[in-house]
């Protein structure tokens, strides 16, 4: 008699083994991001865009498989960001200095 995998429910978008089919994707589009942000002229504007051009994988991927992969694309693409020289905020601390007239 031949062994069958447990049914999995049509609506589980992860296998109980611990497999998370997002982390293979969310490394694919980060790393894709870099390549042209590294290989094209273009690259060096892709911060000044607004929004982010980062989102796309929080986006892509919260929406696909929920909120762990959202949480994970959020936080790789701060690491991301952090690690290609973020952009100092603007403002700083004299945005929230009192006004003196």
């Amino acid at each position: 008699m031949a062994e069958h995998m447990p049914m999995l429910s049509v609506w589980s978008k992860h296998r109980r083994d611990g497999y998370a089919p997002w982390a293979l994707e969310l490394v694919t589009i980060l790393s894709m991001m870099l390549l042209i942000g590294a290989a094209t002229p273009i690259g060096a504007h892709l911060r000044s865009i607004s929004p982010n051009p980062l989102w796309i994988p929080v986006l892509l991927l919260s929406s696909r498989y929920g909120t762990k992969a959202g949480v994970a694309a959020a936080v790789a693409s701060m690491v991301v960001h952090w690690l290609t020289g973020a952009p100092p905020q603007a403002g700083g601390s004299a945005a929230l200095a009192p006004c003196r007239d």
